[in-house]
């Protein structure tokens, strides 16, 4: 499996890097904001968890977003994670 997740503040690279991984590799990349934030308001934390779970189910993904609390929803650690306060890039 090939898993990255890249958890942070806002404005510090991660969905830049999502992306560029995501076209290099042929990974699923999810922004976790666009998962959370629907036409109707915020997703329930059980249904954004239970998304998110399915979202990495895949064999190869990329998650990013300000959501870290989400870190054990694939039940298996990351391949790489960028979650400090310096930038991804």
């Amino acid at each position: 499996m090939r898993k990255i997740a890249l958890f942070g503040p806002p404005a510090t690279g991660k969905t830049t890097l999502a992306k560029w991984l995501s076209a290099e590799l042929g990974y699923l990349h999810t922004d976790l904001d666009d998962l959370l934030f629907t036409s109707d308001g915020p997703l329930p934390l059980p249904e954004f968890r239970r998304q998110a779970g399915e979202i990495t189910r895949h064999d190869a993904w990329i998650v990013e977003g300000n959501f870290s609390k989400l870190a054990d929803v694939s039940g298996t650690a990351p391949t790489y994670s960028c979650g400090s306060t310096s930038r991804c890039l």
